[in-house]
């Protein structure tokens, strides 16, 4: 998609960090961006920036892990700013563990696991259900992005609550079947996978918002040194720049952090290490080719 102006962009989880950045570069080359989030005062917010700076934009409410949320939002963004071309699954939580503490699986509250399923995982799966037969419909260039992270390409223990691997993990298989199943019969409608490093995002505003950890936890239990850490991050912005480029090129993979490659390459060494003779010399499965 070489030309982005007068498009409808839907990006979820765009009041700010990433989102906000996706917004501001798919607006910059003159598309209509929904802010789409769960958080809607921010989202006017975010969206009266972008109108401020010449952009057309409008805030919608979504709860990505709700279904009929989803129908809603869609249905509100196209009848504000036209048919959506570009759909950006953006939202994602770290949930408490990443700022107040990560605990192993086997201490994991449930509601924790629940929430960053719901919301890393089933979102995205919502999005797609909800715009890409609108897209097989309406016909014309369309695109999917979505982000996942380095945590989905291969595991990190160091850090990282193991919902978020998990559930990041699941939306990278999520994505590469969606590539998968539109690329011979719908070819117009691109998909690409952002896979972040580390970004300079407001998780610490966020994850307190959205966690179902209890009331005792308040900014001040945050890990030490946990904002300065992020303030230093990567800018969401560049990180939108190279998806709008990934999404002008129909290039799948974006991978903003290179200096990741040789843990992936690791990661990637050790599967081929597991592989050895048949559990039954007889048998053989029937593969398609690999695409």
């Amino acid at each position: 998609m070489k030309d982005f102006k007068g498009k409808g962009v839907f990006i979820t989880g765009a009041a700010s960090g990433i989102g906000f950045g996706l917004a501001q570069s798919f607006s910059e080359k003159g598309a209509k961006v929904a802010i789409a989030d769960i958080r809607v005062e921010a989202a006017e917010e975010a969206a009266a920036k972008i109108r401020a700076a010449g952009g057309d934009a409008v805030a919608v409410q979504l709860d990505v892990g709700n279904p009929e949320s989803w129908k809603a939002a869609a249905d509100a963004a196209e009848a504000a700013i036209g048919p959506i071309s570009v759909l950006c699954n953006n939202a994602g939580t770290s949930g408490a563990q990443a700022v107040v503490g990560v605990k192993p699986l086997d201490e994991m509250m449930p509601a924790e696991w629940e929430l960053l399923t719901r919301v890393n995982f089933s979102g995205p799966f919502y999005g797609i259900q909800t715009f890409v037969p609108r897209f097989k419909k309406r016909g014309g260039e369309a695109h999917v992005v979505n982000t996942t992270s380095m945590a989905g390409i291969m595991p990190q223990y160091a850090g990282l609550p193991p919902a978020y691997v998990a559930t990041k993990f699941g939306a990278v298989g999520l994505t590469e079947q969606l590539r998968l199943e539109l690329m011979d019969e719908f070819p117009n409608i691109g998909v690409s996978m952002l896979a972040p490093g580390t970004v300079a995002t407001d998780v610490r505003k966020s994850a307190l918002q959205v966690a179902t950890y209890g009331d005792d936890v308040t900014p001040d239990g945050f890990k030490d040194g946990y904002a300065e850490f992020m303030e230093a991050a990567m800018s969401p912005y560049k990180v939108a720049q190279a998806v709008l480029k990934a999404v002008e090129e129909n290039r799948f993979y974006v991978f903003t952090h290179p200096e990741y490659k040789g843990m992936s390459d690791h990661f990637a060494a050790r599967i081929a290490a597991g592989w050895g003779e048949s559990a039954d010399p007889t048998y053989t499965d029937p593969l398609p080719e690999p695409r």
